[in-house]
C-alpha cells in the first residue's frame, strides 16, 4: 500500500464514497504516515472553511429563465420535424439507389495473374487446397 492509494482511499472516504482501501487500513496508514496526515488534516480543514462560508441565493426567476432558455431551441425546431423527417428518408432512399445503380451497373473486371499481390496469390492457393480436400473421399483419406 502507497500513499497515493491511501490519499485516493481517504478522499473516497471523506467524501462518503466506498473507498479501495479498508477505513482501518488508511486510519493505520495515517497514524504512520506524517505527508498522509498532514494532507488529510489541510482536506478536513479546507473542507470546513467552505462549509462554513454564506452561501448566496439565487436570483429570483433564475431556474424558470434556465428552462426557457434550454427549450428554447427545441421549440423552435418543433414545426420542422415533419420536413426534417421527409428529408432524411428522401436522403436514405437516393443513397440506397446510388448505391443499387453502382453495384448493378460496374461490370466486374477480371482479375489478371500479374494483379495479384502475395497474400492473394496466398488466399487463392488455399482455397483450391480447401477444394481438394472436400472433394477427396473419407475412405480415401483413412489410407
Amino acid at each position: 500500500m502507497d500513499c497515493r492509494d491511501v490519499r485516493r482511499s481517504l478522499f473516497a472516504i471523506l467524501d462518503g464514497e466506498a473507498a479501495a482501501l479498508p477505513r482501518e487500513a488508511v486510519d493505520a496508514h495515517l497514524a504512520a504516515c506524517p505527508d498522509c496526515a498532514r494532507a488529510e488534516r489541510a482536506v478536513r480543514e479546507t473542507r470546513a472553511h467552505l462549509a462554513a462560508l454564506p452561501r448566496p441565493a439565487a436570483p429570483e426567476g433564475l431556474a424558470e429563465r434556465v428552462r426557457v432558455r434550454l427549450t428554447a431551441p427545441a421549440a423552435r425546431l418543433a414545426p420542422l420535424l415533419p420536413l426534417l423527417r421527409a428529408a432524411a428518408v428522401a436522403a436514405g432512399v437516393l443513397f440506397a439507389a446510388t448505391t443499387a445503380a453502382i453495384v448493378l451497373h460496374t461490370p466486374a473486371a477480371p482479375v489478371s495473374p500479374a494483379a495479384l499481390t502475395a497474400d492473394a496469390a496466398v488466399e487463392r492457393i488455399m482455397d483450391e487446397i480447401v477444394r481438394d480436400i472436400e472433394v477427396v473421399r473419407p475412405a480415401e483419406v483413412d489410407r
